[in-house]
């Protein structure tokens, strides 16, 4: 129980990151869209903290509420990625790419079981287990299809910048290969193919390197 208060404090957290960024004196395209970012992990971190204090009963409302949130999230960072530290693009550019996977996934998990199926209980302290839909290998294309982008993005403006830049550019690329390898293996492949008890090690690093790559961002 304690990890679960652990994860929703840092959800809270990440929250008002989340709007600090978006509402801030320095609010400029990087900065709002890193803080949607945050608010999409908020969603993310909170439910599986929600998940290992209720421990029964939420478990498939509460799986559903974090891969809305992945979904959010990965929707979220692709235009950072395209914006930080200077965006080439206007607004409406990044929303044709942005809007669909919203509007595809979020409703989808809540409201059918075509990427994940129905679960009656999940007991996250002895361990969940993910149960796929028919297309929930749709869901992981996304996801590996957006975050490549994003790396690639982030990649080659690391490659043309100096200076302060650069270095914050290092350091997001760090933080972030660290997190994505991570979440992806405590997330998304061990509840795939066993009862895993890990689940919170993805939420706990990501928590942490979004605390440090938005001091980074802040201070540009």
């Amino acid at each position: 129980m304690i990890i679960g208060w652990i994860l929703v404090t840092l959800a809270l957290a990440e929250l008002l990151i989340g709007l600090r960024l978006i509402f801030g004196y320095q609010k400029n395209q990087a900065t709002v869209w890193y803080g949607l970012f945050a608010i999409g992990a908020a969603i993310y971190v909170a439910s599986n903290g929600v998940g290992f204090i209720l421990n029964s009963g939420v478990g498939d409302l509460v799986e559903r509420f974090g891969w809305s949130g992945g979904a959010l999230l990965t929707a979220f960072f692709l235009p950072f990625s395209e914006s930080f530290p200077f965006s080439r693009r206007r607004w409406q550019d990044h929303l044709p790419y942005v809007i669909w996977p919203i509007v595809v996934f979020v409703p989808a998990f809540f409201g059918t079981n075509i990427f994940l199926k129905s679960q009656a209980v999940i007991h996250y302290r002895d361990g969940y287990q993910t149960t796929p839909g028919s297309l929930f290998w749709f869901f992981l294309l996304f996801f590996a299809v957006y975050w490549g982008w994003s790396l690639i993005n982030l990649v080659r403006r690391f490659r043309t910048s100096d200076g302060l830049h650069r270095w914050q550019l290092r350091l997001i690329l760090i933080g972030i290969a660290a997190s994505l390898f991570f979440s992806v293996l405590f997330d998304i492949i061990m509840p795939l193919v066993i009862h895993s008890r890990f689940g919170y090690v993805g939420s706990l690093l990501t928590s942490i390197w979004l605390g440090v790559t938005s001091y980074i961002i802040l201070k540009k």
